[in-house]
């Protein structure tokens, strides 16, 4: 529980010291809001989660192709109370806990791209949070 408790002190401090809110602000670009960002993770069943986590990634995918990176901001907001609530559901010596640690990493690297329009870092974390993604949501199901 401590390790966990440490990475996600460590996301929070990383978007601290990421200036969140600088140069190229995702806040301010004009954008429809996606149904994505108004769901509840923690109040779904795993049935849900899954799908969840499944749609983040297609989202994911769907602004790396499109070149939005400031997407890339929204979708982590929405992607870290996923995992979260994603490890409230698996067993404490489960072997996605740490795929699920890695992937708020993974997260937080995605919200720092967005805020630094930073296309190319936003492809590879696409592709490393689609693999890890797909291992957690076989393990919920």
């Amino acid at each position: 529980m401590r390790r966990y408790a440490i990475g996600i002190i460590s996301c929070a401090l990383g978007l601290l010291f990421t200036g969140c809110g600088q140069q190229d602000d995702p806040h301010m670009i004009p954008r429809e809001s996606k149904a994505y960002e108004s769901v509840d993770a923690a109040s779904l069943d795993r049935a849900a989660l899954v799908t969840h986590l499944n749609t983040l990634v297609s989202e994911i995918e769907a602004a790396t192709e499109a070149n939005a990176t400031g997407e890339f901001h929204h979708l982590e907001t929405a992607l870290t109370p996923a995992l979260e609530a994603a490890e409230k559901m698996l067993p404490d010596k489960s072997e996605a806990l740490a795929t699920i640690a890695t992937l708020k990493t993974l997260a937080i690297q995605l919200h720092e791209a967005g805020h630094d329009a930073n296309a190319n870092m936003g492809l590879k974390l696409s592709a490393k949070i689609s693999e890890l993604v797909a291992k957690v949501t076989n393990e919920l199901q």
